[in-house]
Protein backbone atom coordinates (compact mmCIF):
# COMPACT_ATOMS: atom_id res chain seq x y z
CA UNK A 1 0.00 0.00 0.00
CA UNK A 2 1.18 3.23 -1.05
CA UNK A 3 1.93 5.86 1.71
CA UNK A 4 1.55 8.86 -1.21
CA UNK A 5 -1.54 10.54 -0.97
CA UNK A 6 -2.83 11.32 -4.45
CA UNK A 7 -4.11 15.39 -4.99
CA UNK A 8 -8.05 15.37 -5.25
CA UNK A 9 -9.82 16.41 -8.41
CA UNK A 10 -11.31 19.40 -8.27
CA UNK A 11 -15.09 18.23 -8.40
CA UNK A 12 -14.02 16.53 -5.14
CA UNK A 13 -12.16 19.29 -3.38
CA UNK A 14 -15.29 21.16 -4.11
CA UNK A 15 -17.15 18.35 -2.44
CA UNK A 16 -15.27 18.11 0.75
CA UNK A 17 -15.09 22.09 1.16
CA UNK A 18 -18.44 22.81 0.77
CA UNK A 19 -20.07 19.56 2.06
CA UNK A 20 -22.04 19.91 5.33
CA UNK A 21 -20.16 21.38 8.50
CA UNK A 22 -17.54 22.57 6.12
CA UNK A 23 -15.98 26.42 6.05
CA UNK A 24 -17.28 26.76 2.61
CA UNK A 25 -21.20 25.22 2.95
CA UNK A 26 -23.66 26.29 0.62
CA UNK A 27 -27.15 26.93 1.54
CA UNK A 28 -30.20 27.65 -0.33
CA UNK A 29 -32.30 31.08 0.80
CA UNK A 30 -34.28 33.72 -1.22
CA UNK A 31 -33.68 37.59 -1.86
CA UNK A 32 -35.57 39.75 -3.27
CA UNK A 33 -37.47 36.68 -4.80
CA UNK A 34 -34.54 35.46 -6.12
CA UNK A 35 -33.26 31.95 -5.33
CA UNK A 36 -29.68 31.29 -4.24
CA UNK A 37 -27.33 29.39 -3.27
CA UNK A 38 -24.74 31.08 0.02
CA UNK A 39 -21.87 30.69 1.64
CA UNK A 40 -23.93 29.46 4.74
CA UNK A 41 -20.87 31.07 7.20
CA UNK A 42 -20.52 34.02 4.93
CA UNK A 43 -20.36 36.88 7.91
CA UNK A 44 -22.76 39.30 8.10
CA UNK A 45 -21.79 42.71 6.84
CA UNK A 46 -18.81 44.26 5.36
CA UNK A 47 -18.09 46.04 8.53
CA UNK A 48 -17.43 43.03 10.33
CA UNK A 49 -14.51 42.17 7.61
CA UNK A 50 -13.18 45.42 9.26
CA UNK A 51 -14.06 44.76 12.80
CA UNK A 52 -11.74 41.58 12.78
CA UNK A 53 -8.69 42.96 11.16
CA UNK A 54 -8.46 43.85 14.75
CA UNK A 55 -6.44 40.84 15.52
CA UNK A 56 -3.41 41.36 12.78
CA UNK A 57 -3.17 45.12 15.00
CA UNK A 58 0.87 44.81 14.92
CA UNK A 59 0.83 43.73 11.12
CA UNK A 60 1.36 46.04 8.35
CA UNK A 61 -1.82 46.98 6.78
CA UNK A 62 -0.19 49.59 3.62
CA UNK A 63 2.67 50.65 2.13
CA UNK A 64 2.98 53.97 0.15
CA UNK A 65 5.99 55.25 -0.87
CA UNK A 66 7.54 56.18 2.78
CA UNK A 67 4.40 55.83 4.41
CA UNK A 68 3.45 52.21 6.24
CA UNK A 69 0.35 52.13 8.10
CA UNK A 70 0.11 48.71 10.88
CA UNK A 71 -3.56 47.46 11.04
CA UNK A 72 -3.81 48.71 14.33
CA UNK A 73 -3.35 52.27 13.17
CA UNK A 74 -5.66 52.17 9.86
CA UNK A 75 -8.22 50.88 12.47
CA UNK A 76 -7.78 54.48 14.29
CA UNK A 77 -7.82 56.28 11.04
CA UNK A 78 -10.72 54.92 9.94
CA UNK A 79 -12.45 55.25 13.39
CA UNK A 80 -11.92 58.96 13.16
CA UNK A 81 -12.70 59.51 9.91
CA UNK A 82 -16.06 57.50 10.35
CA UNK A 83 -17.02 59.28 13.34
CA UNK A 84 -16.29 62.87 11.50
CA UNK A 85 -18.45 61.88 8.85
CA UNK A 86 -21.48 60.81 11.37
CA UNK A 87 -21.13 63.46 13.67
CA UNK A 88 -19.86 66.50 11.30
CA UNK A 89 -20.81 65.52 7.78
CA UNK A 90 -24.33 63.48 8.96
CA UNK A 91 -23.66 60.63 6.74
CA UNK A 92 -25.92 57.25 8.05
CA UNK A 93 -26.94 54.20 6.76
CA UNK A 94 -27.59 54.18 3.04
CA UNK A 95 -26.21 57.90 2.27
CA UNK A 96 -23.19 57.38 -0.56
CA UNK A 97 -19.62 58.92 -0.12
CA UNK A 98 -18.17 59.30 -3.44
CA UNK A 99 -14.69 58.19 -3.39
CA UNK A 100 -12.25 60.36 -6.36
CA UNK A 101 -8.79 59.28 -6.14
CA UNK A 102 -5.72 57.93 -6.85
CA UNK A 103 -4.47 54.33 -4.86
CA UNK A 104 -3.98 56.30 -2.06
CA UNK A 105 -4.06 55.27 1.90
CA UNK A 106 -6.66 57.65 2.37
CA UNK A 107 -9.15 55.45 -0.58
CA UNK A 108 -9.21 52.30 2.11
CA UNK A 109 -9.55 54.43 5.08
CA UNK A 110 -12.53 55.99 3.22
CA UNK A 111 -13.74 52.82 1.75
CA UNK A 112 -13.69 51.14 5.40
CA UNK A 113 -15.25 54.33 7.61
CA UNK A 114 -18.17 54.28 4.58
CA UNK A 115 -18.61 50.20 5.36
CA UNK A 116 -18.88 50.20 9.40
CA UNK A 117 -21.46 53.31 9.14
CA UNK A 118 -23.38 51.02 6.47
CA UNK A 119 -22.75 54.08 3.72
CA UNK A 120 -22.93 53.02 0.54
CA UNK A 121 -19.07 53.56 -1.38
CA UNK A 122 -19.42 55.36 -4.55
CA UNK A 123 -15.89 54.93 -6.24
CA UNK A 124 -15.52 57.01 -9.29
CA UNK A 125 -13.00 56.41 -12.18
CA UNK A 126 -9.87 59.02 -10.99
CA UNK A 127 -9.86 59.58 -15.27
CA UNK A 128 -13.41 60.40 -16.19
CA UNK A 129 -13.97 63.78 -18.25
CA UNK A 130 -15.75 66.30 -16.49
CA UNK A 131 -18.69 65.33 -18.53
CA UNK A 132 -18.70 61.69 -17.39
CA UNK A 133 -17.97 62.89 -13.61
CA UNK A 134 -21.06 64.67 -14.15
CA UNK A 135 -22.92 62.06 -15.10
CA UNK A 136 -21.78 59.82 -12.48
CA UNK A 137 -22.31 62.34 -9.72
CA UNK A 138 -25.89 63.15 -11.14
CA UNK A 139 -26.95 59.82 -10.84
CA UNK A 140 -25.41 58.74 -7.46
CA UNK A 141 -26.30 62.23 -5.66
CA UNK A 142 -23.89 61.83 -2.82
CA UNK A 143 -23.58 63.29 0.42
CA UNK A 144 -20.16 63.31 0.20
CA UNK A 145 -16.67 63.75 -1.62
CA UNK A 146 -13.75 62.50 -0.86
CA UNK A 147 -10.72 63.77 -3.52
CA UNK A 148 -7.52 63.89 -3.32
CA UNK A 149 -5.80 67.37 -4.14
CA UNK A 150 -4.71 66.39 -8.07
CA UNK A 151 -8.08 65.93 -8.86
CA UNK A 152 -9.68 68.68 -6.73
CA UNK A 153 -7.02 71.05 -9.01
CA UNK A 154 -8.39 69.69 -11.99
CA UNK A 155 -12.11 70.37 -11.33
CA UNK A 156 -11.41 74.28 -10.08
CA UNK A 157 -14.95 75.97 -10.51
CA UNK A 158 -16.54 72.87 -11.98
CA UNK A 159 -16.54 71.76 -8.36
CA UNK A 160 -19.02 74.17 -7.21
CA UNK A 161 -21.54 73.31 -10.19
CA UNK A 162 -20.80 69.37 -9.54
CA UNK A 163 -23.71 69.41 -6.97
CA UNK A 164 -21.71 67.45 -4.01
CA UNK A 165 -22.92 69.25 -1.13
CA UNK A 166 -19.76 68.62 1.03
CA UNK A 167 -16.36 67.87 0.36
CA UNK A 168 -12.98 66.32 2.25
CA UNK A 169 -9.49 67.14 0.10
CA UNK A 170 -6.38 65.18 0.86
CA UNK A 171 -2.61 66.36 -0.23
CA UNK A 172 -3.37 69.34 -1.19
CA UNK A 173 -1.20 72.31 -1.14
CA UNK A 174 -2.49 75.81 -0.46
CA UNK A 175 -5.63 77.08 1.03
CA UNK A 176 -9.13 75.21 0.48
CA UNK A 177 -12.49 77.22 -0.61
CA UNK A 178 -14.87 77.79 2.58
CA UNK A 179 -16.94 74.68 3.80
CA UNK A 180 -14.23 72.41 1.95
CA UNK A 181 -12.59 70.30 4.92
CA UNK A 182 -8.83 69.02 4.48
CA UNK A 183 -8.32 65.71 5.08
CA UNK A 184 -5.72 66.05 8.67
CA UNK A 185 -9.08 68.37 9.58
CA UNK A 186 -11.55 65.50 9.39
CA UNK A 187 -9.48 62.67 10.86
CA UNK A 188 -8.80 65.68 13.75
CA UNK A 189 -12.69 66.00 13.99
CA UNK A 190 -13.42 62.47 15.06
CA UNK A 191 -10.32 62.16 16.94
CA UNK A 192 -12.36 62.78 20.11
CA UNK A 193 -14.31 59.51 19.80
CA UNK A 194 -13.35 56.21 21.23
CA UNK A 195 -13.25 53.15 19.11
CA UNK A 196 -15.86 53.15 16.22
CA UNK A 197 -19.19 54.61 15.77
CA UNK A 198 -21.79 52.24 17.31
CA UNK A 199 -23.51 49.69 14.45
CA UNK A 200 -26.60 50.85 13.00
CA UNK A 201 -28.98 47.99 12.21
CA UNK A 202 -27.02 46.60 9.27
CA UNK A 203 -28.60 43.20 7.00
CA UNK A 204 -26.37 41.61 4.32
CA UNK A 205 -28.82 43.15 1.91
CA UNK A 206 -27.59 46.51 2.26
CA UNK A 207 -26.27 48.20 -0.96
CA UNK A 208 -21.76 48.22 -0.09
CA UNK A 209 -20.45 49.57 -3.35
CA UNK A 210 -21.93 51.52 -6.25
CA UNK A 211 -19.29 51.22 -9.45
CA UNK A 212 -20.14 53.04 -12.35
CA UNK A 213 -19.06 50.46 -15.56
CA UNK A 214 -20.09 51.82 -19.05
CA UNK A 215 -22.78 50.34 -20.98
CA UNK A 216 -23.80 49.73 -24.79
CA UNK A 217 -25.18 53.35 -24.72
CA UNK A 218 -21.95 54.91 -23.84
CA UNK A 219 -23.70 55.80 -19.99
CA UNK A 220 -22.01 54.66 -16.98
CA UNK A 221 -24.28 52.69 -15.09
CA UNK A 222 -24.27 52.48 -11.02
CA UNK A 223 -23.92 48.81 -10.57
CA UNK A 224 -25.30 48.47 -7.05
CA UNK A 225 -23.38 45.44 -5.12
CA UNK A 226 -24.69 44.95 -1.67
CA UNK A 227 -23.07 43.62 1.58
CA UNK A 228 -23.59 40.05 0.60
CA UNK A 229 -22.50 40.29 -2.97
CA UNK A 230 -18.67 41.56 -1.24
CA UNK A 231 -18.99 38.86 1.21
CA UNK A 232 -19.10 36.11 -1.18
CA UNK A 233 -16.20 37.06 -3.37
CA UNK A 234 -13.88 37.09 0.28
CA UNK A 235 -14.95 33.52 0.98
CA UNK A 236 -14.19 32.36 -2.00
CA UNK A 237 -10.89 33.83 -2.55
CA UNK A 238 -10.45 31.15 0.65
CA UNK A 239 -12.06 28.85 -1.01
CA UNK A 240 -9.66 28.96 -4.03
CA UNK A 241 -6.42 28.96 -1.60
CA UNK A 242 -7.86 25.80 0.18
CA UNK A 243 -8.57 24.52 -3.70
CA UNK A 244 -5.45 24.95 -4.78
CA UNK A 245 -3.79 23.06 -1.84
CA UNK A 246 -6.13 20.01 -2.16
CA UNK A 247 -5.55 19.50 -6.11
CA UNK A 248 -2.07 20.23 -5.97
CA UNK A 249 0.30 17.72 -7.01
CA UNK A 250 2.98 18.69 -4.60
CA UNK A 251 3.04 20.93 -1.51
CA UNK A 252 3.43 24.77 -2.76
CA UNK A 253 7.30 25.56 -1.86
CA UNK A 254 7.75 27.88 1.06
CA UNK A 255 8.60 31.22 0.29
CA UNK A 256 10.68 33.46 2.47
CA UNK A 257 8.51 36.15 3.05
CA UNK A 258 7.33 37.51 6.81
CA UNK A 259 3.83 38.42 5.76
CA UNK A 260 1.46 37.74 2.85
CA UNK A 261 2.18 40.82 0.72
CA UNK A 262 -0.53 42.46 -2.37
CA UNK A 263 1.41 44.63 -4.69
CA UNK A 264 -2.33 45.96 -5.75
CA UNK A 265 -2.17 48.27 -9.19
CA UNK A 266 -5.44 47.79 -10.31
CA UNK A 267 -7.21 50.93 -9.49
CA UNK A 268 -9.44 51.08 -6.73
CA UNK A 269 -12.72 52.18 -9.02
CA UNK A 270 -12.65 48.90 -10.89
CA UNK A 271 -14.13 45.84 -8.80
CA UNK A 272 -10.80 44.30 -8.90
CA UNK A 273 -9.14 46.88 -7.31
CA UNK A 274 -11.33 47.63 -4.38
CA UNK A 275 -11.84 43.66 -4.19
CA UNK A 276 -7.97 43.53 -3.94
CA UNK A 277 -8.58 45.87 -0.72
CA UNK A 278 -10.54 43.83 1.13
CA UNK A 279 -10.02 40.74 0.60
CA UNK A 280 -6.18 42.17 1.96
CA UNK A 281 -8.10 42.90 5.09
CA UNK A 282 -9.80 39.60 5.54
CA UNK A 283 -6.84 38.04 5.42
CA UNK A 284 -4.19 40.60 7.62
CA UNK A 285 -2.09 41.07 3.94
CA UNK A 286 0.15 44.13 3.51
CA UNK A 287 -0.89 45.81 0.60
CA UNK A 288 1.74 47.54 -1.54
CA UNK A 289 0.56 50.65 -3.53
CA UNK A 290 2.30 52.97 -5.96
CA UNK A 291 1.75 56.23 -7.14
CA UNK A 292 1.48 54.87 -11.15
CA UNK A 293 3.22 52.05 -12.56
CA UNK A 294 6.76 51.69 -12.20
CA UNK A 295 8.81 49.07 -13.83
CA UNK A 296 11.73 49.48 -11.67
CA UNK A 297 10.23 50.84 -8.95
CA UNK A 298 7.67 47.50 -8.77
CA UNK A 299 10.81 45.62 -8.61
CA UNK A 300 12.62 47.26 -5.55
CA UNK A 301 9.34 46.80 -3.80
CA UNK A 302 9.18 43.36 -4.42
CA UNK A 303 12.72 42.97 -2.75
CA UNK A 304 12.27 45.31 -0.54
CA UNK A 305 8.14 44.23 0.74
CA UNK A 306 9.05 40.96 -0.42
CA UNK A 307 5.72 40.78 -1.94
CA UNK A 308 4.06 37.14 -2.49
CA UNK A 309 1.27 38.34 -4.97
CA UNK A 310 0.57 41.21 -7.58
CA UNK A 311 -2.88 41.89 -8.69
CA UNK A 312 -2.48 43.84 -12.27
CA UNK A 313 -3.49 43.64 -15.51
CA UNK A 314 -1.80 41.73 -18.21
CA UNK A 315 0.23 44.78 -19.43
CA UNK A 316 1.67 45.41 -16.10
CA UNK A 317 2.21 41.63 -15.29
CA UNK A 318 3.95 41.61 -18.96
CA UNK A 319 6.50 44.90 -18.24
CA UNK A 320 7.40 42.95 -14.90
CA UNK A 321 8.78 40.20 -16.18
CA UNK A 322 10.56 42.38 -19.01
CA UNK A 323 12.15 44.56 -16.33
CA UNK A 324 12.72 40.93 -14.01
CA UNK A 325 14.39 39.57 -17.28
CA UNK A 326 16.33 42.64 -18.00
CA UNK A 327 17.86 43.36 -14.72
CA UNK A 328 18.64 39.31 -13.47
CA UNK A 329 16.54 39.82 -10.54
CA UNK A 330 14.70 37.02 -9.44
CA UNK A 331 10.95 37.12 -7.81
CA UNK A 332 11.74 35.07 -5.68
CA UNK A 333 9.19 35.75 -2.87
CA UNK A 334 6.43 35.94 -5.51
CA UNK A 335 3.95 32.47 -5.25
CA UNK A 336 1.00 33.99 -7.29
CA UNK A 337 -1.15 36.64 -9.79
CA UNK A 338 -4.67 36.68 -10.99
CA UNK A 339 -4.51 36.85 -14.46
CA UNK A 340 -7.12 38.68 -16.79
CA UNK A 341 -8.09 41.80 -17.92
CA UNK A 342 -7.66 41.34 -21.63
CA UNK A 343 -6.52 39.43 -24.78
CA UNK A 344 -3.78 36.87 -24.73
CA UNK A 345 -4.28 36.24 -21.06
CA UNK A 346 -3.18 32.70 -21.73
CA UNK A 347 -0.11 32.98 -23.19
CA UNK A 348 0.75 35.42 -20.50
CA UNK A 349 -0.03 33.25 -16.76
CA UNK A 350 2.66 30.50 -19.43
CA UNK A 351 5.16 33.18 -19.35
CA UNK A 352 3.98 34.08 -15.34
CA UNK A 353 4.29 30.50 -14.29
CA UNK A 354 8.21 30.39 -16.10
CA UNK A 355 9.30 33.07 -14.22
CA UNK A 356 7.58 31.80 -10.55
CA UNK A 357 7.43 28.30 -10.67
CA UNK A 358 5.79 24.72 -11.12
CA UNK A 359 4.02 25.33 -8.14
CA UNK A 360 3.00 28.84 -8.40
CA UNK A 361 -0.44 29.61 -7.76
CA UNK A 362 -2.06 31.66 -10.86
CA UNK A 363 -5.72 31.83 -10.93
CA UNK A 364 -7.67 32.94 -13.92
CA UNK A 365 -11.67 33.46 -14.29
CA UNK A 366 -13.90 35.21 -15.70
CA UNK A 367 -16.07 38.18 -14.18
CA UNK A 368 -17.58 41.53 -14.26
CA UNK A 369 -18.44 44.18 -12.53
CA UNK A 370 -21.82 43.39 -11.74
CA UNK A 371 -20.68 39.28 -10.67
CA UNK A 372 -18.60 41.52 -8.00
CA UNK A 373 -15.33 40.18 -9.74
CA UNK A 374 -14.96 36.31 -10.53
CA UNK A 375 -18.24 34.44 -11.41
CA UNK A 376 -16.13 31.58 -12.69
CA UNK A 377 -12.32 30.64 -11.70
CA UNK A 378 -9.55 28.01 -11.17
CA UNK A 379 -6.34 28.31 -9.54
CA UNK A 380 -2.87 26.43 -10.00
CA UNK A 381 -2.80 22.65 -11.50
CA UNK A 382 -6.42 23.25 -12.12
CA UNK A 383 -5.77 26.62 -14.38
CA UNK A 384 -2.36 24.57 -16.04
CA UNK A 385 -4.29 20.93 -17.02
CA UNK A 386 -6.71 23.79 -18.81
CA UNK A 387 -4.93 27.50 -19.68
CA UNK A 388 -7.94 28.11 -22.49
CA UNK A 389 -10.55 27.75 -19.80
CA UNK A 390 -11.91 30.07 -17.41
CA UNK A 391 -12.88 27.84 -15.26
CA UNK A 392 -15.89 26.70 -13.69
CA UNK A 393 -18.50 28.19 -11.62
CA UNK A 394 -17.49 29.26 -8.47
CA UNK A 395 -19.61 28.05 -5.28
CA UNK A 396 -22.72 29.23 -5.59
CA UNK A 397 -22.20 30.61 -8.60
CA UNK A 398 -24.50 29.33 -11.73
CA UNK A 399 -23.61 29.93 -15.60
CA UNK A 400 -26.05 28.93 -18.42
CA UNK A 401 -25.15 29.43 -21.95
CA UNK A 402 -28.32 30.36 -23.92
CA UNK A 403 -28.73 30.57 -27.84
CA UNK A 404 -31.74 32.06 -29.45
CA UNK A 405 -33.72 31.70 -26.44
CA UNK A 406 -32.93 28.28 -25.59
CA UNK A 407 -30.34 26.92 -23.35
CA UNK A 408 -27.21 25.61 -25.84
CA UNK A 409 -25.57 22.42 -25.59
CA UNK A 410 -22.48 21.30 -24.50
CA UNK A 411 -19.79 22.73 -26.52
CA UNK A 412 -22.32 24.93 -28.33
CA UNK A 413 -21.93 29.33 -28.06
CA UNK A 414 -24.48 31.31 -26.50
CA UNK A 415 -24.77 34.81 -24.38
CA UNK A 416 -23.03 33.74 -20.86
CA UNK A 417 -26.25 34.18 -18.11
CA UNK A 418 -25.12 33.93 -14.89
CA UNK A 419 -26.71 34.41 -10.96
CA UNK A 420 -25.61 33.55 -7.91
CA UNK A 421 -24.76 35.65 -4.48
CA UNK A 422 -22.05 37.77 -6.46
CA UNK A 423 -24.42 38.87 -8.46
CA UNK A 424 -25.96 42.23 -8.42
CA UNK A 425 -29.70 42.36 -8.35
CA UNK A 426 -29.74 46.39 -9.61
CA UNK A 427 -28.62 49.23 -11.99
CA UNK A 428 -28.88 52.42 -9.45
CA UNK A 429 -31.58 54.65 -10.28
CA UNK A 430 -31.87 52.77 -13.65
CA UNK A 431 -34.71 50.17 -14.07
CA UNK A 432 -34.58 50.22 -18.01
CA UNK A 433 -30.95 48.79 -17.56
CA UNK A 434 -31.97 46.56 -14.67
CA UNK A 435 -34.64 45.16 -16.80
CA UNK A 436 -32.83 44.78 -19.88
CA UNK A 437 -29.96 42.56 -17.99
CA UNK A 438 -31.84 40.99 -15.20
CA UNK A 439 -34.07 37.88 -16.40
CA UNK A 440 -35.98 35.90 -13.93
CA UNK A 441 -32.59 36.53 -11.67
CA UNK A 442 -30.08 35.85 -14.41
CA UNK A 443 -27.87 38.35 -15.55
CA UNK A 444 -27.04 38.97 -19.05
CA UNK A 445 -23.39 39.63 -19.35
CA UNK A 446 -23.90 40.15 -23.46
CA UNK A 447 -20.57 38.02 -23.39
CA UNK A 448 -20.56 34.69 -25.66
CA UNK A 449 -19.22 30.98 -24.17
CA UNK A 450 -19.80 27.61 -23.96
CA UNK A 451 -19.48 24.60 -21.34
CA UNK A 452 -17.92 22.11 -21.58
CA UNK A 453 -18.78 18.57 -20.15
CA UNK A 454 -17.44 18.87 -17.17
CA UNK A 455 -19.13 22.81 -16.57
CA UNK A 456 -15.82 24.72 -17.57
CA UNK A 457 -16.24 28.04 -19.17
CA UNK A 458 -14.74 29.15 -22.41
CA UNK A 459 -15.03 32.51 -23.36
CA UNK A 460 -15.29 33.05 -27.19
CA UNK A 461 -16.18 36.48 -28.07
CA UNK A 462 -17.88 39.75 -26.78
CA UNK A 463 -20.96 40.65 -27.63
CA UNK A 464 -20.93 44.07 -26.02
CA UNK A 465 -18.49 45.54 -28.59
CA UNK A 466 -16.12 46.33 -26.13
CA UNK A 467 -12.05 47.30 -26.39
CA UNK A 468 -9.96 46.60 -24.00
CA UNK A 469 -7.37 48.70 -23.54
CA UNK A 470 -4.47 48.06 -20.70
CA UNK A 471 -7.17 46.44 -18.88
CA UNK A 472 -9.57 49.55 -19.25
CA UNK A 473 -12.74 48.92 -20.56
CA UNK A 474 -13.88 51.02 -23.92
CA UNK A 475 -17.28 50.35 -25.68
CA UNK A 476 -17.08 51.30 -29.03
CA UNK A 477 -20.47 53.33 -29.20
CA UNK A 478 -19.34 55.47 -26.76
CA UNK A 479 -16.30 56.93 -28.50
CA UNK A 480 -18.18 56.53 -31.96
CA UNK A 481 -21.21 58.62 -30.56
CA UNK A 482 -18.34 61.41 -29.99
CA UNK A 483 -16.77 60.84 -33.78
CA UNK A 484 -20.17 61.04 -35.33
CA UNK A 485 -21.18 64.37 -33.88
CA UNK A 486 -18.74 66.14 -36.22
CA UNK A 487 -20.43 67.85 -38.88
CA UNK A 488 -18.45 66.59 -41.55
CA UNK A 489 -18.85 62.61 -40.58
CA UNK A 490 -20.91 60.29 -42.51
CA UNK A 491 -20.00 57.07 -40.54
CA UNK A 492 -17.92 55.61 -38.38
CA UNK A 493 -17.04 52.22 -36.13
CA UNK A 494 -14.41 51.76 -33.30
CA UNK A 495 -12.95 48.22 -32.94
CA UNK A 496 -9.67 47.01 -31.13
CA UNK A 497 -6.58 46.11 -32.48
CA UNK A 498 -4.00 43.54 -31.15
CA UNK A 499 -1.51 45.07 -29.07
CA UNK A 500 1.64 43.21 -27.87
CA UNK A 501 1.87 45.49 -24.65
CA UNK A 502 -1.97 46.82 -24.20
CA UNK A 503 -3.38 43.77 -25.54
CA UNK A 504 -5.78 46.20 -27.58
CA UNK A 505 -5.67 49.53 -28.66
CA UNK A 506 -8.61 51.60 -29.72
CA UNK A 507 -8.98 52.16 -33.85
CA UNK A 508 -11.53 54.36 -35.27
CA UNK A 509 -12.90 54.07 -38.91
CA UNK A 510 -14.18 56.99 -40.22
CA UNK A 511 -16.31 58.06 -43.48
CA UNK A 512 -16.17 61.60 -44.18
CA UNK A 513 -19.40 63.15 -45.96
CA UNK A 514 -19.42 63.77 -49.36
CA UNK A 515 -16.61 65.84 -50.97
CA UNK A 516 -15.47 66.52 -47.52
CA UNK A 517 -12.37 65.94 -45.82
CA UNK A 518 -11.52 65.22 -42.35
CA UNK A 519 -8.40 65.96 -40.51
CA UNK A 520 -7.23 63.31 -37.82
CA UNK A 521 -5.85 65.69 -35.14
CA UNK A 522 -9.00 67.46 -35.22
CA UNK A 523 -11.44 64.28 -35.06
CA UNK A 524 -8.64 63.48 -31.78
CA UNK A 525 -8.77 66.45 -30.25
CA UNK A 526 -12.72 66.67 -30.25
CA UNK A 527 -12.79 63.03 -28.60
CA UNK A 528 -10.00 63.73 -25.77
CA UNK A 529 -12.10 66.71 -25.36
CA UNK A 530 -15.46 64.36 -24.39
CA UNK A 531 -13.89 60.81 -22.60
CA UNK A 532 -11.14 59.53 -20.49
CA UNK A 533 -7.79 59.64 -22.80
CA UNK A 534 -7.74 56.02 -22.36
CA UNK A 535 -10.43 55.77 -24.79
CA UNK A 536 -8.95 58.39 -27.64
CA UNK A 537 -8.27 55.84 -30.37
CA UNK A 538 -4.86 55.17 -30.98
CA UNK A 539 -4.72 55.01 -34.65
CA UNK A 540 -7.41 56.33 -37.21
CA UNK A 541 -8.42 55.21 -40.60
CA UNK A 542 -9.82 58.01 -42.89
CA UNK A 543 -11.41 56.34 -46.01
CA UNK A 544 -13.64 57.82 -48.60
CA UNK A 545 -15.24 53.77 -48.94
CA UNK A 546 -18.41 53.02 -47.22
CA UNK A 547 -18.07 50.41 -44.03
CA UNK A 548 -18.67 46.98 -44.68
CA UNK A 549 -22.43 46.06 -43.39
CA UNK A 550 -24.76 42.72 -43.53
CA UNK A 551 -28.41 42.88 -44.57
CA UNK A 552 -29.75 43.59 -41.22
CA UNK A 553 -27.42 46.95 -41.66
CA UNK A 554 -24.98 45.85 -39.19
CA UNK A 555 -21.29 47.03 -39.44
CA UNK A 556 -19.07 44.02 -40.05
CA UNK A 557 -16.03 44.73 -37.48
CA UNK A 558 -14.36 41.65 -37.85
CA UNK A 559 -13.96 43.11 -41.56
CA UNK A 560 -13.02 46.37 -40.87
CA UNK A 561 -10.33 44.54 -38.14
CA UNK A 562 -9.09 42.15 -40.78
CA UNK A 563 -8.25 44.91 -43.22
CA UNK A 564 -7.21 47.68 -41.40
CA UNK A 565 -3.74 49.24 -42.74
CA UNK A 566 -1.35 48.21 -40.52
CA UNK A 567 1.28 50.93 -38.85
Amino acid sequence: MSDVTRPLTVAEAAAVLTSPGARYELEDVVVDGRSLRRYKNAPRHMRDIFVATGVYADRDAIVYQDERLTYGQLYVCVGELAWAMRERFGISRGDRVALLMRNLPEYIVAFWAAQVLGAIAVPLNAWWSESELRTGLDNAEPQLLIVDGERFERLGEALEDLGVPQVIVTRHEGELPAGVLDWEQALAAGAGYDGLPPAPELSSDDPATIIYTSGTTGHPKGAVATSRNHLALIMTAGYQSELAALTASRPPAARPTAQPTLLNTLPMFHIGGISSLYCSAAGGVKQVLMYKWDSEDALRLFADEEVTNISAVPTVLRRLLEAAAASGQRLETLSGAGVGGGPGAGELADALAAAIGPDSLINHGYGLTETTSSVTQHIGSSYFARPASAGPAVPGAEVRIVNENREAGLGEPGEIWVRGPQVISEYWRNPEATAESMVHGWFRTGDVGALDADHYLTILDREKDVVIRGGENVYSVEVETVIASHPDVADVAVVGLPDPDLGEIVAAVVVPRDGLTLNEAELRAKVASSVATFKVPTVWWIRPEPLPRNATAKVLKHELRRTFPRV
